[in-house]
């Protein structure tokens, strides 16, 4: 059995940043969860709340319980789904940039929560 040398586990996990799956994640770091709150909640009314699918762990909308007050709300304003991967990682770079998402996802729903409260 042959051991993987230091050189060989860089150039793996250089690959592994240049995947594909990596590149579609990296939306996350040119992103403000306050300007995009204000875009497509205060600006353009949209509702809906954010999304995560294809995970097996957590939820399908980070930072909200399911509950069926929010799926009550869910059913009125819809959801959008975030590209956000598989959890599957070839990389710790990858895991990072999804658990960023995952953040981004609970914050704005939390404020989106709030914001719909604010104005009953």
């Amino acid at each position: 059995m042959s051991e993987i040398t230091d050189g060989e586990a860089q150039a793996r996990e250089e690959q592994a940043k240049n995947s594909s799956q990596v590149q579609k994640l990296r939306w996350i770091e040119r992103t403000d969860v306050i300007a995009d709150f204000r875009q497509y909640v205060e600006q353009e009314h949209d509702f809906r709340f954010l999304s995560q699918y294809g995970l097996s762990f957590g939820t399908e909308f980070p930072g909200l319980a399911d509950t069926s007050d929010f799926q009550q709300l869910v059913q009125k304003y819809g959801s959008r789904r975030l590209e956000s991967g598989s959890d599957v990682f070839s990389s710790a770079e990858e895991m990072h940039l999804q658990q960023e998402i995952t953040d981004y996802a609970t914050r704005y729903n939390a404020m989106l929560v709030g914001y719909l409260e604010h104005e009953k």
